[in-house]
């Protein structure tokens, strides 16, 4: 039987981990910037040992300047959540193979994740769901 609570405690871990990656950038540095939105694009695959591609955006501005889509480093511990996640929800129906997390600065968070094979992993690496991630979140918010 599916353990809500403990499936609702990985997710907290998942979110925890992955919003304190968000300042390790993947060019230049952090700075003054304040987060508005985090996005991730994880797929596992643990058949013949364990894989993770994994893509992250943070839609982040400094004081006085535009927003802008910051890609960072997803950690070890971030990745270790994931998996724990996964095996936590695999009772019920099965490892999901990808899933596509938000998190907003309130502390709500969203996950989608998805059954069928991984697009990226099979070797489909122009497969990107966090393209576009900035357009989405001005056209949601109406911000600049």
């Amino acid at each position: 039987m599916l353990d809500a609570i403990a499936i609702q405690q990985a997710q907290e871990r998942v979110v925890r981990e992955v919003a304190a990656c968000v300042t390790d950038v993947m060019e230049g540095e952090w700075g003054a910037r304040e987060w508005k939105r985090i996005g991730l694009h994880a797929e596992i695959d643990t058949e013949g040992g364990r894989r993770i591609s994994s893509q992250t955006s943070a839609i982040a501005a400094a004081p006085a300047q535009p927003l802008e889509d910051v890609d960072f480093r997803l950690s070890r511990a971030a990745k270790e959540a994931l998996v724990a996640l996964r095996e936590t929800m695999r009772e019920e129906r099965g490892a999901w193979s990808s899933v596509l997390l938000t998190i907003e600065p309130s502390g709500r968070f969203s996950f989608d994740f998805s059954y069928e094979p991984p697009r990226r992993l099979a070797g489909d690496l122009l497969y990107s769901p966090l393209d576009g991630f900035l357009d989405r979140y001005k056209a949601e918010t109406g911000a600049r």
